[in-house]
Parts: C-alpha cells; structure tokens; sequence
C-alpha cells in the first residue's frame, strides 16, 4: 500500500543522504562534508570565542604498504585507521576522511594542550595495533598537524593552510610525530 512506498522511499532518501556525506571505504564523512561541518564550527567557535582544535593526520608511507602487500591491505589499513579514531573521540568530534591517506579532525571546545593528548593517544593506539592479518603484522604510523582556530583566522582555509604546512614539516622531519602550529 501507500505507507510501504513511503517508507522505502525514506531509507532510499536516507542511504542517499548518507552516500552523499559519507566515505564509502571507512563511512566516516567524506571531504566535502566535513568542510561544510567544520566552516559552521569555526564561525561558531570564533564568534562565542571557544576553543577549537582541528588536526590532519597523514598515514605514514602509505604508498609502499599499497605497493608492497596491495591496495587490499592498503584498504584495511585506512579503515583501521578509522576505527582508531572513532574510537578515541567524544561525540562532538568530527572526523572525515580528507583525501587518500589522510584523515582530518575536528575538536569543538577544545584548547590546543587538550586537544593533543587526545591526539597523541591516538597515535600511541595507531602504533600499538599493527594491522593483523599480514605477515608479521603491518606497523602503521601516522604524521599529525594539529593546530588550535585563532581570531586571526578569516575563514576554515586559513586554518587548513597553517595545520598544511605543519604537516608537510612533520614528514620532512623524518613522520611519525606530531607538529603542532
């Protein structure tokens, strides 16, 4: 009848929903809708003047993991790195899958000297769980920018520029660490 099409049109209207905000690998939110999340954040966040950290996390060597057991293993490393991170965050947290190998993640109401406990946490988790499953086990590690939303900052990009540039010093830095900007 009519009430059982207008429920299979919901779910079909809410999977759609979620194709559209979700990362289809690790389902965290895709790049798009992160940054529409995170641009209401920081206008937020700077017009109450509360603290909000934002952190970018590039997996380390990701490129040799693929090349050397698949992108099979290279798939199960980034959604572990996911489960990693959903699991180390509070439900205001907002986390997204920024591109490739890289994850982004936003903390509201948080300074930059909480946020990096929770991010170092994080990374101590990363290093703790190799990825089972592959001979020896898989060691991943990530490289980590995390920076804190300032008064200065005009908009989210401003932002993204300086956790960037950040993140580009930790891996000439020889990766595996956490710079903070």
């Amino acid at each position: 009848g009519i009430g059982h099409d207008i429920s299979a049109h919901i779910s079909l209207h809410e999977k759609l929903q979620i194709l559209a905000e979700r990362d289809g690998l690790t389902g965290l939110f895709n790049r798009r809708h992160f940054m529409e999340t995170a641009a209401t954040q920081v206008a937020q966040a700077q017009r109450y003047e509360q603290p909000l950290s934002l952190m970018m996390l590039d997996l380390d060597h990701f490129k040799s993991v693929n090349d050397t057991h698949g992108h099979e293993v290279g798939d199960q490393a980034l959604v572990h790195t996911a489960e990693i991170l959903r699991a180390g965050l509070r439900c205001s947290d907002v986390v997204g899958r920024f591109g490739g190998e890289e994850f982004i993640l936003m903390l509201p109401d948080t300074p930059l000297e909480q946020a990096r406990v929770v991010v170092e946490r994080v990374m101590q988790t990363l290093r703790s769980y190799p990825l089972s499953g592959v001979d020896g086990g898989v060691r991943i590690t990530a490289t980590v920018a995390l920076t804190e939303v300032k008064d200065t900052d005009d908009n989210l990009s401003d932002t993204l520029k300086r956790v960037d540039v950040a993140l580009y010093q930790g891996k000439a830095a020889g990766r595996d660490q956490l710079v903070l900007s």
